[in-house]
């Protein structure tokens, strides 16, 4: 039924000059691997014969219930099989699973019995990732008198676009902010020592990294390196201690073994000599 219904809509509004171009997009947010609802409102004194939702092709055509029988939904793409399906009563366009391939811009032509025009929704829907836990890499500067310029930049891996970044230091009980992914920090011997935190966002989420304290990198160059190498340390040292434990158990095993050898031989010249 609805492959014979709806390819003789098309060549009418395309006869008509009617396309929908004409008709400005709704922006639609959408998070990766969840679900998007495309609205399409209707008014309830009209009567629709069909709707056909596309996107670069046609994706799916809805023919109306009537009395008696149920509405009928067809998916045209394989891109999107098992992915769409419609809200009643308006005939919205649900997109589960949503992959950033999935953005883009979407359409709804709507045809209606008392009218040779078709009306349109147009629709431009924008995928994002939520985003993780933000990393900071530090490079710094010592000068000779112990000053230090320190530069804090701020990531998240696999970010996307739209992302922001925003960086807050807490000093005197005061919050400052700073944007951008980049934060430059002069510091000085005797200074008090603040943490910096980075916040990234985009349309869909946000995240914070953990604080930051600018001070000891400047302080001791060795930071956090010395921590790095105390665990190198104590690594080393259980290593050494395993290798010495297994040399003494296996010592032991091999003088065990020699004495019941030696044992064995003595039992045996007794009792040849008796």
């Amino acid at each position: 039924m609805p492959t014979e219904l709806f390819p003789s809509f098309l060549p009418l509004s395309a006869a008509n000059g009617d396309s929908g171009d004409d008709v400005d997009p709704t922006d639609i947010v959408g998070v990766l691997q969840e679900s998007i609802l495309l609205p399409l409102e209707i008014p309830s004194d009209e009567e629709v014969t069909g709707i056909i939702w596309s996107s670069s092709r046609v994706l799916a055509t809805i023919v109306p219930r009537t009395e008696g029988q149920p509405a009928i939904f067809t998916s045209n793409d394989p891109l999107y099989e098992g992915r769409v399906s419609f809200a009643e009563p308006g005939y919205s366009l649900l997109i589960s699973n949503l992959s950033l391939e999935d953005a883009g811009p979407y359409q709804a032509q709507v045809n209606l019995r008392t009218s040779e025009f078709s009306t349109w929704e147009r629709y431009d829907l924008r995928v994002y990732r939520r985003l993780s836990e933000p990393q900071v890499t530090v490079d710094f500067q010592i000068s000779g008198e112990g000053s230090c310029n320190a530069s804090l930049t701020c990531f998240v891996e696999k970010a996307g676009p739209d992302v922001t970044y925003s960086w807050m230091s807490l000093e005197d009980g005061t919050g400052s902010t700073h944007e951008g992914s980049v934060l430059s920090v002069f510091w000085r011997p005797g200074d008090k020592a603040v943490s910096y935190a980075c916040k990234a966002n985009n349309p869909v989420s946000s995240a914070s990294s953990r604080p930051i304290p600018a001070g000891p990198f400047c302080a001791d160059p060795g930071y956090p390196s010395q921590e790095a190498g105390g665990l190198l340390c104590i690594l080393a040292k259980g290593l050494l201690l395993l290798v010495l434990l297994v040399t003494l158990a296996a010592g032991l095993w091999l003088s065990e073994r020699r004495l019941r050898c030696e044992m064995l031989e003595m039992k045996k010249l007794g009792e040849v000599g008796s």
